[in-house]
């Protein structure tokens, strides 16, 4: 990732429109005087102390190279307080998945449309954490364990760490039909689109909102093992809430790729999950100790 520090802000020289509520999507940044700096000159990059251009080298599989982008977010608009909370996190609260902490020294912050229920701004963040696997990101994107890394160690080059990150394989258009069906409650457009159980695609709409129905597509709240969990039931659910279930999950884009992930990882265990990882690693980091 190139990154041109002339387009970030130094967090020391922060300056924030509060009038501006659009959601925004950031970036979060570890600058400093010993990162390695670079010009553009004839057509190619060049170390220059004193150049505007940083770079990322991407996800590092044991964490020993400086990354400088750490983090990427979104926020419905009021980022500035998002990323005073990042960045004053507690030790308690850095083991949760948004805390930060002070590891960054700048940022960027591009703003978006405020779309419906802001939910493409999320779609957005997820592409982008997909792309970049930031350091900092705590999920199944950026975080490997060690069956990924034995995975990776023993194919000597034929399986690449974009290979083994979880398909998200939706369009932002994908997300505001989405948001338009759950607007309406729209049930047909749900059974067209998403991969809804056999034994679910006769119910009507009243049958829906009696509360006795708790699976993830359904727009209103159902029973789960004979409880209510925070909203009553028949109540229509939580648009992100929904959206997670019903379309992260379930929408047929998503379903079909996950599928083939999960053949794909099993297959790729069979090929090259046998050794042990601790010997694997200890062999990796004497090679590059000797190289």
């Amino acid at each position: 990732m190139i990154i041109n520090t002339e387009k970030l802000i130094d967090i020391t020289k922060v300056t924030v429109d509060i009038t501006d509520g659009r959601p925004y999507i950031y970036f979060l940044f570890y600058i400093d005087e010993h990162t390695p700096r670079y010009s553009f000159r004839n057509h190619q990059y060049v170390p220059d102390p004193t150049g505007p251009i940083v770079m990322d080298e991407g996800m590092d599989l044991f964490n020993k190279k400086k990354r400088v982008l750490k983090y990427i977010g979104q926020t419905q608009g009021r980022s500035i307080f998002r990323i005073l909370d990042h960045y004053y996190a507690d030790e308690k609260r850095l083991k949760l998945r948004a805390a930060v902490g002070p590891v960054f020294t700048h940022m960027r912050i591009v703003k978006l449309p405020r779309f419906i229920y802001d939910n493409v701004r999320v779609h957005h963040e997820t592409v982008l954490v997909r792309k970049y696997l930031p350091e900092v990101n705590r999920n199944s994107s950026s975080v490997f364990g060690d069956i990924q890394k034995m995975i990776i160690l023993n194919s000597q080059g034929k399986v690449t760490i974009q290979d083994l990150i979880y398909p998200y394989a939706l369009h932002a258009r994908d997300v505001w039909k989405a948001a338009e069906a759950y607007k309406r409650e729209d049930w047909e457009w749900v059974k067209a689109n998403c991969a809804v159980p056999n034994k679910y695609r006769h119910l009507t709409i009243e049958q829906l909102k009696s509360g006795k129905y708790s699976f993830g597509e359904n727009f209103w709240m159902g029973k789960v093992r004979g409880k209510y969990f925070g909203q009553k039931p028949g109540q229509k659910k939580q648009f992100g809430r929904w959206f997670r279930a019903a379309i992260v999950f379930k929408h047929n884009k998503q379903f079909h790729v996950k599928k083939e992930f999960h053949q794909k990882m099993s297959k790729l265990r069979k090929l090259y999950g046998d050794d042990n990882i601790n010997q694997l690693i200890l062999f990796h980091e004497e090679k590059e100790l000797h190289s």
